[in-house]
Parts: C-alpha cells; structure tokens; sequence
C-alpha cells in the first residue's frame, strides 16, 4: 500500500520521489508475496515461523535468515522512502512561502561550517569540503538529528563519496558529533536509518553489518537488533542527566548487542570489539575501560534483581566487585533502564524497576558516593597593566581549537561577564577553570573557535563590563524539555559551597549561572566546566563575597536562582 501511494505521488509532480529505487522494491516485495502465497496456498500477508526455509528456496537465497533479511530490508527501504516523501510533502503543502506558479528553492539557513538547513532537509553550503573535513559527515547527521529535519539522501550520499576518512584515534569534533547525534532523541532514527540506507554507516561504524537486520532470538523484543539498539540510545538519550558520563553511556547502548550474531555469548563477545571501537572514536582510557565494563555487564542488574535477594548484603558484594566503582554503577543503572524500555514494557515494568533500583542502592552502600574535589590552580604572570585595574585577554592554540585566558582584578560578577563574551561571539565552549589569584581573577577556556581575535575579544568585554551590552537581554534562557538538574553538594568541600549544574549545552549557560549569583552577592571562587554530549556539566565553588562556604538557608537559595535562570 506504501509503494502504491507513493508511485501516486511520483504521477503528481508534488515533490521529488526516488521511484527508480522504489520500484525495484516494490516488484521485489511483490515476488516474495507470490512466493508466500504460493507456500501457504492462499492468500496472505503473514510469514509463519515454518514457512521461512521453504520460502528462502522459492527466492533463491541461501537459507531462512537471509530471507528474513530480504524481506525486513525491502520494507525498511519502503519505509523510509514513504516517510522522506510525506516529510517533503508536509513541506510543500505547509509552505506559506510556496509561489502559484513553478517551485522556489527553500533558502539556506548555515548553521555550522559547511552546514545550512533548506526547509525540512539538511544541505551542504557552497563553501564546504567534505575532501577537507573528515568531521562532516558525522556533523551533519547531529545537525538533522538534532533540528529534526532530513539528512537527504542525495546530501548522504555525497558526503560519503567526498568525506574524508576519519583518522584513527578521531579528532574530538567528530566524537562529539556522534554523541550530539545519538543524543538527539526522538530525531535520532530517521537520520540513523538514511546513515544506514545510504551505507554511509559503514564509513564510521563497519562493524554495524554484524547486527544489521538481525533478528532477535527472545520474543520479548519487538525489534530486529541493529533497531532495538538504535531505541536503546533514543531511551538513553532522555537518563544523560542521571550520570557524569552521558557521552560514555550513549556509546555503550550504542555498543551493547554489537556482539550479538556469533556462537559466544553476546556481551562476552562485545566487550573487546566495544573497546576497540571506543578507543577508534578518541575516549580516553578509562573511558575506554568503562565502555568496555557497560558492555560486558550490560545485563548484570537485570539478572540479578530478578534472581537474588537485593537484601542480602553477599549481592551487593557481588555486583560491587563485578562493576568496581560509583561511577560505574550509575552508568550500569541507566543503561539497564534504557536496555529494557528499548525492549518491551513488559522489560521495564514497575516491579522490575524497583527490584533493579533497590538493588542499585545497596550496592552503591558498598561503592561510596564520588565526590567533586577542587583541583589546585595554577599561578599565571599577571601583567602591570592589570595589577592597575585593567583587562588582558590571550588566545593560543588548542588541539581543534584555542585556549583563551583573561585576567582582570577580581570582583562579584566578572566570570559572568567573561562567559556573556564567549556566547554572545557564538564560541563553544568545550571545558574552562576559574580561580583567584592574589586580587586577581584568572579564568582559562577552551573553546571549539580556532579564528579568534584577541582585539575583537577584548574590545567585547569591555563593552560589557561598561553596559553597553546587555547579556541577559540576548542570552534568555529558553524552554527545554529536560529540565536542569542543580545540587549543592555539602560533602565535596570544607572552605566553599559546591553547586553541580547539569543542563542541556547551549549558548549562555554559564552566563546565566554566574549572573543568578552575582545577584545573590556570591562570588564564584572557582568553576569546573565541561561540556559531555548535549549537557553541560558544570560545577561552581561558591564562596560569600566576605569570603566563607554559604549557609544551608543561603546554598538553597542560590540553588533555587541558577535553577530559575536556566528554566526560562
């Protein structure tokens, strides 16, 4: 019935189908049906479980599992050619700039190098190079993912003939594009799928035909395996805020039925190809390590909740000494939830929830809770001029990007001037440190931007500093559907208050942060920020501008501020 409305749609002119390709599948899928018709001796849509041999013999393959394959890669292809049309067609009937008469080329909004967005679809701009750029591929897909759009095919497909490979370790760009992408959620399959349909995975991932079509030997599953772990990652996508690590806990769903396929059981098999791959992508080694563990144990939690008793403290012992850390745990934790909604709901029902979290909670008894601990600062040559009152801004290199330092006397407020600067240039920031140094306020950032101009930075600044730009009129927070998760954390300090800031990545988070507590008259004696995947984990130590770690009444309240500025 797809196939038929879509050839319908071919006779229209509306939009562009790809017929050629669709056609071949359709007769395709007709002769199969022939086929089973013929077998069951009469009419049917259905393929009973004993019918799979006889019917790889009518078509000519080898065996059952390869007319299994035949068949789910005929209606996968037909799948995802009716919905890029309906896509194009939702465009062109919704297009309020749509002309009587002839079409009008959608314009091309860039949004990253090389990267524009026409209407609904992703495209290339005029400047890009993919021959140059081994990072675009993977970059373009984040982008569609992300906005929801098309990855058109055609625009897949060139980039997977001129991309560049990807060297090995990748550079960072291209690690973080592929978390962004498996990040992105509900816009995560669609462009997976044309990545897959345009063989464009096989340039990043070439061990993804192990689990390609692959179907699932429990009847729990609903979907083929390369499927289930593509919804693993769309669950996962939605518990980054629940663990440290989002970028290593989105690679292991990726990652944790890639040994699925062979004669030896699935998660042993997967540990050593899920480390070989983590360690291609750029993680560092433990990183590497933890991806590994996730793999490996992936159905730890799930097995022992249903089978042990959570109480006794011998099973805790055991699923310690089996993870080994905190961290690990919360990452085993949140992949277990998402591996089990990806599932089935009857994977994850409550009951099974609660045994999984309960025993989860005795073992972390065991492991200790992680605390955030301040890193001693570095000293840095403080110029005269800034002894003075004055400003000093430098840029040097960084890998794929620059590392900027500014130094000014210190005050309340002045680490939310220097973040404005960064975000309202549209610099993104990878990771930077704050501390005072004498009267002096020393931040260091690594940003992504490696065209930085230190006169243009400076000038900037202090256009801020003197109100002639107004942050927080350009900055405002918007609405986002993971609200920010913000904890004072009592335990990680005795001199200051600590304040982790999980929210999702965007342009003037830290801003806004050190805004709501300038407001409050709490400086920020020193910041920690990272940028993992789409959420940016921040920790700030708070101090009174008197110096001394905030009250309990006073941690509360700068809590409850940072968490009103990101909300919007």
């Amino acid at each position: 019935r797809d196939a038929t409305v879509l050839s319908a749609l071919v006779a229209t002119w509306l939009v562009d189908v790809p017929h050629v390709d669709l056609e071949r599948s359709r007769v395709a899928l007709l002769d199969v049906r022939d086929a089973l018709h013929d077998l069951a001796g009469r009419p049917t849509d259905r393929v009973a479980p004993e019918l799979w041999d006889d019917l790889a013999v009518r078509i000519g393959l080898e065996d059952d599992l390869a007319a299994q394959r035949h068949v789910r890669e005929l209606g996968r292809r037909i799948t995802h050619l009716s919905r890029l049309t309906w896509r194009r067609v939702d465009g062109v009937l919704t297009s309020s700039a749509r002309p009587r008469h002839g079409v009008r080329r959608p314009e091309l909004v860039p949004v990253e190098p090389g990267i524009a967005i026409a209407g609904a679809e992703v495209a290339l701009t005029r400047d890009a190079r993919p021959s140059a750029d081994p990072t675009l591929l993977l970059r373009a897909a984040a982008v569609a993912a992300e906005h929801d759009v098309e990855l058109a095919p055609a625009t897949a497909a060139r980039l997977v003939a001129e991309t560049a490979s990807l060297p090995e370790p990748w550079p960072p760009a291209a690690l973080q594009a592929l978390v962004r992408l498996l990040a992105a959620g509900p816009g995560l399959l669609p462009v997976w799928e044309t990545l897959e349909e345009t063989g464009a995975l096989a340039s990043f991932l070439p061990e993804w035909e192990r689990i390609r079509l692959l179907p699932h030997a429990s009847e729990i599953h609903r979907f083929t395996v390369d499927r289930h772990v593509v919804e693993t990652c769309r669950e996962a996508s939605a518990l980054i805020r629940d663990v440290a690590r989002p970028d290593v806990l989105l690679v292991a769903a990726l990652l944790h039925d890639i040994g699925k396929g062979g004669l030896t059981e699935h998660s042993v098999a997967g540990e050593p190809l899920a480390r070989e791959i983590a360690d291609r992508m750029g993680f560092e080694a433990p990183a590497v390590d933890l991806v590994g563990l996730l793999v490996r144990r992936h159905l730890l939690l799930a097995e022992t909740a249903t089978t042990r008793d959570a109480t006794d403290p011998a099973t805790a012992a055991f699923v310690a000494e089996q993870v080994g850390s905190a961290e690990g745990l919360s990452l085993l934790l949140a992949l277990t939830e998402a591996d089990a909604r990806a599932t089935s709901p009857k994977a994850w029902t409550t009951w099974r929830a609660g045994l999984v979290r309960d025993l989860a909670t005795h073992t972390a008894a065991l492991l200790g809770e992680p605390t955030t601990a301040a890193r001693e600062p570095d000293r840095v040559e403080v110029p005269k001029a800034v002894r003075r009152g004055g400003v000093a801004i430098t840029v040097t290199p960084a890998a794929d990007g620059s590392r900027v330092t500014v130094l000014a006397p210190d005050r309340v407020g002045l680490l939310a001037d220097s973040a404005a600067l960064f975000a309202l240039q549209r610099v993104s920031i990878r990771s930077a440190r704050a501390w005072p140094q004498d009267e002096v306020s020393v931040s260091v950032w690594e940003v992504a931007d490696e065209d930085l101009d230190e006169r243009v930075l400076h000038q900037r600044f202090e256009a801020i500093v003197a109100g002639r730009i107004d942050p927080r009129a350009r900055l405002s927070p918007r609405k986002d559907a993971t609200p920010p998760t913000v904890v004072v954390r009592p335990e990680a300090s005795a001199f200051s208050t600590v304040l982790e800031v999980r929210a999702t990545d965007r342009p003037g988070v830290v801003h806004l942060v050190c805004a709501a507590l300038a407001d409050l008259d709490i400086s920020v004696r020193s910041a920690h920020v990272d940028t993992l995947g789409p959420q940016a984990v921040d920790v700030f130590y708070l101090q009174e501008s008197s110096a001394g770690a905030l009250s309990d009444t006073r941690a509360v309240a700068a809590a409850h501020a940072v968490r009103e500025a990101l909300s919007g």
